[in-house]
């Protein structure tokens, strides 16, 4: 999917929340929430942000992008986000965080990257931090500040690195371009999202969230969200940023991911069909057909007409949010 092209915007959050910023309500019910792994900041919200879709991404499809488990925030889900912090042990060498997030500067006074005052060649880029350029004196990035612009482009970058046959794609969309019907039908679709809000309500970009379910039994339309500081989920109003609303929006990011020996079916779907994830097969006859020798079929929870096939080869077939009928 093509980006539209936007000024870009920053995130200029630390580890530890804005003066202002209140902990999540945890006293009100839950809404529609897709089971998206919570990281707790690492290096930066945007990098963080975009882990834990990509974890979500690995648990659900894609294993080969994050070694081992990344339902819980294990050393390798930290490196995925921002490699390094261990520069402690001699043997190990600089990495995103000896590179660019050190030294730990903060508005006003920009410090020059460790990289360059090293006069060392920087390492070659193995995380999603280094991809959106987070923490980087020469991106006019602070410790742990990313820019819009870089979301779609890491996202890609680290998706592509982890394997050659699998194959992400982004959009960077803004509030004006986003609608309240097109959030419900991604977090059904079993697509999380990736929000640029004001966390404090000053009326500019500040932090990047993960987006991960919605309601609307409040009074008020909400988003669901890993707001990378706390480990219950944050709920918040789904309305444009401006001055005086905390988490307003201003960006929005639609991710995808396909693999070359993956095909997805849905039989509610009406439209091109490719057995790519936003493009399936309507029927699973069709994926069948397509698929080689020990390929990989997901079947979007829904029910199919009635169909007869006979399966002649191996494949993995498996249901994917939720219960798939077959043949009914």
């Amino acid at each position: 999917m093509a980006e539209d092209r936007l000024p870009p915007e920053q995130s200029k959050t630390g580890p530890t929340p804005p003066p202002g910023v209140l902990p999540p309500d945890t006293t009100r019910a839950e809404g529609i929430l897709l089971t998206v792994p919570n990281y707790l900041w690492r290096h930066g919200c945007g990098p963080t942000a975009v882990g834990s879709v990509i974890g979500y991404w690995d648990t659900f499809a894609y294993g080969a992008l994050i070694d081992g488990d990344a339902t819980t925030q294990t050393a390798a889900v930290d490196q995925a986000i921002a490699s390094g912090g261990t520069s402690g042990n001699p043997w190990s060498p600089e990495q995103h965080y000896e590179d660019y997030a050190r030294p730990e500067d903060s508005q006003p006074t920009m410090l020059t990257d460790d990289v360059i005052t090293s006069g060392r060649t920087p390492h070659t880029d193995d995380c999603v931090a280094d991809w959106m350029k987070t923490s980087r004196s020469t991106e006019n990035n602070y410790y742990g500040w990313s820019w819009s612009s870089h979301i779609c482009p890491a996202f890609q970058s680290y998706v592509s690195s982890r394997s050659s046959n699998l194959f992400g794609s982004c959009q960077e969309i803004t509030w004006a371009s986003f609608s309240w019907a097109q959030l419900m039908a991604n977090i059904n679709g079993g697509k999380p999202l990736v929000f640029l809000v004001d966390s404090d309500g000053n009326g500019g970009t500040d932090h990047f969230v993960a987006v991960i379910g919605y309601r609307d039994t409040q009074g008020f339309q909400e988003y669901a969200c890993w707001d990378t500081w706390n480990l219950n989920v944050r709920w918040e109003r789904f309305r444009a940023m401006s001055a005086g609303s905390p988490w307003g929006i201003s960006r929005i990011y639609v991710f995808s991911i396909d693999h070359s020996n993956v095909w997805w079916v849905d039989y509610n779907y009406s439209g091109t069909e490719t057995g790519e994830f936003d493009k399936p097969f309507n029927t699973l006859t069709e994926a069948v057909t397509a698929a080689g020798n020990w390929h990989t079929i997901y079947i979007k929870a829904s029910s199919s007409p009635k169909e007869t096939l006979i399966i002649t080869k191996p494949l993995y077939i498996f249901s994917w949010n939720g219960t798939a009928i077959v043949g009914h």
